[in-house]
This record gives C-alpha cells, sequence and structure tokens, in this order.
C-alpha cells in the first residue's frame, strides 16, 4: 500500500502502535501535533482522502477496541468497555455501536456467545 501523504505513516503509527484513539480527551488538533501536521490540513485529510470525520474515525477505531473487548470476555461490563475503548460515556459507546452495527453492545454480545 503507498502512503501519499508524508504524514500518513505517522498517523497510522499514532493508531497501531500508540493507540491515541484510546484517549477519550483526543482532539484534531492533539493528533495533528503528535503526528506532525497542522489540524485543517489532517481534517482535509480526514474528508477528502478517507471520506469521513476526524470523530468518526477515531470512533471506528474505538469500536475495533471494544469489539476486541467483547470477543476476549463476557464478564467485562459495558461500562469498563466503553471508557477502555476511549469513549467518554457508556450513552456515547453505545450511539456509536448502534450507528455501525445495527444493534445494541447487549445484543451484540448475545450473538458472539452463539457464535463461540
Amino acid at each position: 500500500e503507498v502512503l501519499s501523504h508524508p504524514f500518513e505513516q505517522m498517523l497510522k503509527h499514532a493508531m497501531e502502535r500508540d493507540k491515541l484513539y484510546l484517549n477519550p480527551s483526543i482532539t484534531i488538533s492533539d493528533l495533528a501535533r503528535h503526528i506532525g501536521t497542522n489540524r485543517s490540513y489532517l481534517s482535509e485529510y480526514f474528508n477528502n482522502k478517507c471520506s469521513t470525520t476526524f470523530t468518526d474515525y477515531i470512533n471506528a477505531l474505538r469500536l475495533q477496541y471494544a469489539e476486541q473487548l467483547m470477543a476476549q470476555s463476557h464478564k467485562i461490563s459495558f461500562e469498563e468497555i466503553a471508557s477502555n475503548s476511549g469513549f467518554n460515556s457508556l450513552s456515547t459507546f453505545r450511539r456509536a455501536f448502534v450507528k455501525k452495527h445495527g444493534i445494541t453492545p447487549s445484543n451484540y454480545r448475545h450473538k458472539l456467545k452463539e457464535f463461540l
């Protein structure tokens, strides 16, 4: 995969290795500073190159992480999953989850159990 923007590799690194998305108070400015670019350039990159917003990008990574936590343990509470995944609240987590999957986290967990 060819990374065309000079900061794409840094962005990938910041997310995969540093897991900055787990910080519930991360802002686009924080991320831009971390990878050595400016806020408007990064925002334009998300909007035009990725067809997403900063918030949706971060939430997608948080949800992926939350799904891994749910798969690892049926005992962890949704409050813990939400906070460990970088969401500010359970309701924000729930809203993002339903938006992505079309079902609630608890319905998702029940489906997971059926497969295991």
